[in-house]
């Protein structure tokens, strides 16, 4: 059984556009994960800081606002194949 809880996401911008909007961000999610032994309920992975980042680049005349869903289901089938890889390499 595998549990976890998103406790911290940013989005910072770090590129610019001549007109000096955001067109480019670092995304950081921060979460709290356990994998457990699903009858047993022993741990079988935990990170209680597991921490994914990725930029994220805003196409021209869009903002990162207009956006943020479509950002946001992005990051987080890259975080889940992230986490995975990480659950994995601990075994």
């Amino acid at each position: 059984m595998l549990e976890g809880e998103i406790t911290g996401f940013r989005a910072v911008p770090i590129g610019f556009t001549g007109g000096n909007q955001a067109d480019r961000y670092n995304i950081t999610v921060t979460a709290k994960v356990t994998l457990k032994e699903r009858l047993s309920a022993e741990s079988l992975f935990s990170n209680p800081a597991f921490v994914y980042q990725q930029e994220y680049e805003v196409p021209p005349g869009t903002s990162f606002e207009s956006l943020e869903t479509e950002a946001i289901d992005k990051i987080a089938e890259k975080f889940a194949r992230s986490l995975v890889v990480s659950i994995l390499e601990g075994f």
